[in-house]
């Protein structure tokens, strides 16, 4: 769902403003206490379960959801394929890696249980570019490669040093594009889509009939890819807006970072497009907190029905 951004700004001021009358009201109630004042027990009841509430959600957003990553299945019919036959692809994005969290970890078992073919990353892979967290980059990349081969692209928070981290592993980067063959000899096309500057992802004439999938790490160039017959795009940066409301959708007010394409599956005249939730979180003076928004293990599936 998109929403504007005086909508994401006027929803923020509500639950920032909610949040600190509930905090008010304790202080009220602690003051009161101190001075020796009375206060009856339903006020106080219902400000402290306010409180409860409040101090649950921050424990939640910072120490739990962050944490607790999810494994989605979907799946992309082709005629492109024989029918019955199957390519499942993990793809991952924005690792975000700063100091040490068990998301990683959980990430790689998630994605071996998933048992695929082939994974890709799109992108945004180390907040921290110190040689610690570089080469933690690459161990990763190198068990990631046991399980699958992996190829991956750059994202906006990435520098050289990131892409040689996991090019070091055996991970390959993608420039172009390169042709994949699966089990049984099935073969896609992969092809690599810059995020600062698109251009039209045309493939080699020898990969015109293949299913193509086209890698890329902001999704607002979505269109662009359908309009050049790309089957399926794979895209994160948004981290799916990291909080999020029920049927509201994301809560981050920046649209130039969440935008129209949050999360999820997208169709455009043919075209597929998955945007991932991303591991990590948003670097810098952001917090790192999650909200209704797990990180994601997400498994496609191509499916042939020719």
């Amino acid at each position: 769902m998109q929403t504007s951004n005086l909508a994401r700004h006027v929803v923020v001021a509500i639950l920032f403003a909610g949040a600190w009358v509930i905090v008010y009201g304790n202080l009220r109630i602690l003051a009161f206490w101190a001075i020796g004042r009375k206060v009856s027990r339903p006020q106080a009841a219902i400000w402290l379960l306010f409180l409860g509430v409040l101090a649950f959600c921050v424990i939640y957003a910072t120490k739990v959801e962050p944490n607790w990553v999810q494994l989605t299945h979907h799946s992309a019919e082709t005629k492109k394929l024989p029918k019955g036959a199957r390519i499942r692809i993990v793809h991952l994005t924005d690792f975000h890696l700063e100091k040490r969290s068990v998301r990683e970890e959980r990430m790689i078992e998630l994605t071996r249980r998933a048992g695929p073919d082939l994974i890709v990353l799109t992108g945004d892979y180390t907040v921290d570019k110190s040689p610690s967290v570089l080469r933690r980059l690459t161990r990763i990349g190198a068990r990631l490669s046991d399980i699958a081969p992996v190829y991956a692209v750059e994202g906006n928070w990435d520098a050289d040093d990131d892409m040689h981290a996991l090019s070091a592993c055996g991970v390959k980067v993608l420039c172009g594009w390169a042709g994949f063959r699966g089990p049984g000899g099935l073969r896609i096309a992969l092809g690599y889509m810059s995020w600062y500057k698109p251009s039209a992802p045309n493939p080699p004439a020898t990969m015109h009939n293949a299913y193509k999938v086209l890698l890329c790490h902001k999704p607002d160039h979505f269109q662009m890819a359908a309009r050049c017959g790309i089957d399926l795009m794979l895209a994160g940066h948004t981290h799916g807006g990291q909080v999020r409301i029920p049927v509201f959708g994301a809560l981050l007010p920046d649209q130039e970072l969440v935008g129209k394409y949050q999360a999820g599956m997208y169709s455009h005249k043919g075209s597929l497009m998955y945007v991932n939730r991303g591991i990590g979180m948003e670097g810098g003076a952001a917090p790192r907190v999650r909200f209704w928004c797990r990180p994601e293990v997400a498994v496609i599936d191509i499916v042939g029905r020719r």
